[in-house]
């Protein structure tokens, strides 16, 4: 029930040890083979605000902060979470993963192996509309971790569309200002893909104070390409 499933994401702020954890995973398992709807709709609603209002999505939150916070406090996980954890984050309705990526870039940050996997169960099946909750995880690691990143851009790069787009132009052009990846490439991609969001993304990155401070040619050099005569976004 949905009353359940709120408890379980109350609880899972506060299991400390592993054998209430796993018992917290027990009580979730069985809301894996749940099939649900959304109860909220309307053109503006989005993959996340679908999710936080299914029983499942409650779920999949409260595995995520379970997982998040054993980490951080260094308590064992039982054997139980990791299965039940990739299970749900490989779920057929993109609005529960959608609930699964929004908290994970910080599990990646504190258990890299354990969330670039979730990470990568989340984004196999239809990625419409979840690369905007996808982000934080290729942002917080494009500088350290770009060979793990990089085949995401391509990926998004063949495959996104609309707003999805604006994600790929911020993150290149942030991988562009750190020597990630040639700034001519990422210019020339851009006039490639010819998509509106995608410069939106790349300008919000040439535009920021600080880099602007720190990387003056290449942000004006880019804002000046976008801004060309030639280009029907300009």
């Amino acid at each position: 029930s949905r009353d359940a499933a709120k408890a379980l994401e109350g609880v899972a702020h506060v299991v400390k040890d592993t054998p209430t954890a796993a018992r917290l995973v027990t009580l979730a398992y069985p809301f894996l083979s749940l099939h649900e709807e959304s109860s909220v709709s309307g053109d503006r609603v989005n993959l996340l605000t679908h999710g936080i209002n299914m029983a499942k999505g409650n779920v999949a939150d409260a595995l995520m902060i379970l997982a998040t916070k054993l980490q951080q406090e260094d308590v064992p996980w039982p054997d139980s979470l990791t299965p039940v954890l990739m299970g749900i984050s490989g779920d057929a309705h993109p609005a529960v993963r959608a609930v699964v990526l929004r908290r994970l870039h910080y599990l990646q940050h504190l258990a890299p192996d354990i969330g670039w996997k979730v990470f990568r169960q989340a984004m196999q099946k239809s990625t419409d509309g979840l690369w905007q909750m996808a982000e934080p995880c290729l942002y917080y690691a494009y500088h350290q971790q770009f060979t793990i990143v990089q085949p995401w851009l391509d990926q998004l790069y063949r495959e996104g569309k609309d707003k999805d787009l604006e994600t790929w132009g911020r993150i290149s052009a942030l991988a562009a200002l750190s020597d990630k990846i040639r700034f001519s490439s990422l210019l020339a991609s851009l006039q490639s893909l010819n998509a509106e969001s995608a410069w939106r993304g790349a300008a919000s990155v040439w535009t920021h104070p600080s880099n602007v401070q720190q990387h003056r040619e290449q942000c004006f050099s880019g804002l000046a390409a976008g801004l060309d005569t030639e280009n029907s976004f300009a």
